[in-house]
């Protein structure tokens, strides 16, 4: 049984927005006394206002570079190889159908919530899938292979392309498992989330942004926006990226 996201998820134009502000968890948009306003670089976090903007942005930093690269990425894909772009919209919609499930036990434990070590403020969650285009069901399709806890700095550091390229290397041994089939498409995959606790608040003293980073403004939502933005939840936040590894 899939277990849906426990929050009110709105569609507009080509894709979703969530119905609640991305700090303090205000009911925002259509039929509610806030205005929805989304970040103007990234087209995917909503806000009730500039100051609720402001509060989560060291947070936000990390979410919104990926969001960006991600809808450069799948711009590009989608003249140069429509196939791979399709299979980056199931990875996002895929993302957005284990939020839930991963939001309730898996996130909660590894980042330590509500506990005086949790690190959600210092580090995410990456979930590593194999997609095979075989599979019966969306959910037969991605086969979760492992999870690693991953800081915030390290992120960073990969989306400005200076990782270190061992990292995703695979091993002999992970070559020969995940050889694709003769008869299906077969990539590597990832799910990064990032925890956010309300109880004790966004603000942190474990991260702080890079001086050479700067705010973006906040913008109305376009009604013909079509990127597909991260979800968002009282206690977490969703990223989704795909990593290379196709026949």
């Amino acid at each position: 049984m899939s277990i849906k996201p426990p929050y009110k998820m709105e569609s507009y134009g080509g894709g979703f927005a969530s119905s609640m502000c991305g700090s303090c968890q205000e009911s925002i948009g259509a039929g509610t006394r806030y205005k929805e306003l989304r970040c103007s670089r990234c087209g995917a976090a909503s806000y009730c206002s500039p100051e609720c903007q402001r509060k989560v942005w060291p947070t936000h930093k990390i979410e919104c570079k990926a969001s960006v690269k991600r809808q450069q990425r799948l711009d590009e894909l989608t003249l140069r190889d429509p196939h791979k772009a399709a299979l980056e919209v199931a990875l996002n919609l895929y993302g957005y159908d284990i939020l839930g499930e991963i939001i309730q036990i898996p996130m909660r434990t590894l980042l330590r919530l509500g506990h005086p070590d949790q690190c959600c403020h210092s580090h995410l969650l990456r979930l590593h899938f194999d997609y095979n285009s075989s599979g019966e069901t969306e959910r037969l399709s991605f086969i979760f292979t492992e999870a690693e806890v991953v800081s915030f700095e390290e992120e960073e550091k990969r989306l400005e392309g200076v990782e270190d390229p061992t990292v995703y290397i695979p091993t002999l041994e992970e070559r020969e498992e995940r050889k694709p089939s003769a008869t299906a498409t077969s990539v590597r995959a990832s799910v990064d989330l990032v925890a956010r606790d309300v109880k004790l608040g966004f603000e942190t003293n474990r991260y702080e942004p890079s001086t050479s980073s700067s705010r973006p403004s906040l913008s109305s939502p376009s009604p013909n926006g079509s990127s597909i933005p991260a979800g968002r939840n009282a206690s977490g936040s969703l990223s989704v990226s795909q990593t290379g590894r196709t026949p």
